[in-house]
């Protein structure tokens, strides 16, 4: 199955498994994972949405440090209260 890479190409795709799996067509485990995936993928958007709007009101930077990672605020007294800085590498 082909999935449009957009919202409404999601949308059908989990309205589709639904159906599949109310019909029986697929297993219940099946499902879960392309859930999961779809969750996911939801959560990138998400993040992606939060940075563009970051970007625009000129909370962040858009420049990249030399490891290519996005540069943290220089002072952590620059972020809105309630806020932190918290750096995760992948090994």
């Amino acid at each position: 199955m082909k999935i449009a890479r957009s919202g409404v190409g999601l949308r059908d795709a989990l309205f589709e498994q639904l159906e599949l799996l109310r019909d029986g067509k697929i297993k219940p485990e099946q499902a879960k994972v392309f859930a999961h995936v779809s969750t996911t993928l939801i959560n990138l958007v998400r993040t992606q949405i939060e940075y563009e709007r970051l970007l625009l009101l000129g909370e962040i930077s858009n420049t990249l440090s030399k490891n290519g990672i996005l540069d943290s605020p220089q002072d952590e007294k620059s972020l809105p209260p309630g806020t932190s800085v918290t750096t995760h590498r992948i090994k």
